[in-house]
């Protein structure tokens, strides 16, 4: 009787963490395009786009409009363009795979970073200046640079 209701216990608590969680970034580091299609699905739309003289291969996924960026075939990084209906809060961070840890820096009026997660360089939150669905209190963007000099 206590084995099944550990199972279920468990059952429930893995269940509900990942219904929480919009998607695993450290699953993504070191990935391939090929790969992330493995872990997030088909992007919804594929394209290229020069970024400071270097070409980028984009997986768009309308979702949270997310893009996952590939230099030379390798994850450079991820933005979530509409991470709504989130809250600009550090604790949000473990919505996305991380545990969640104090922000290096956090400025209320502009931005959340942190530049002490594994296998990231940085990870921001950064506040925008442009038109939000009425019920979200900030609009932001969510930026996850992946530290591509570590070996997975």
């Amino acid at each position: 009787m206590l084995a099944l209701l550990l199972l279920s216990w468990l059952l429930y608590c893995c269940t509900s963490y990942s219904e929480d969680v919009v998607f695993n970034a450290p699953s993504l580091l070191n990935k391939s395009p090929t790969e992330v299609i493995g872990i997030l699905g088909e992007p919804d739309t594929v394209f290229q786009r020069t970024f400071f003289g270097k070409q980028y291969f984009i997986q768009y996924y309308n979702e949270y409009g997310v893009e996952v960026r590939h230099y030379q075939g390798k994850i450079k990084g991820v933005i979530v363009n509409e991470p709504y209906p989130l809250e600009f809060k550090p604790e949000t961070i473990i919505k996305f795979g991380i545990s969640y840890v104090e922000p290096t820096k956090y400025d209320s009026s502009a931005m959340i970073m942190w530049k002490n997660i594994d296998g990231f360089k940085v990870i921001n939150f950064y506040l925008r200046g442009v038109r939000k669905p009425d019920s979200i209190k900030h609009s932001y963007h969510i930026y996850f640079n992946m530290d591509t000099t570590q070996a997975q």
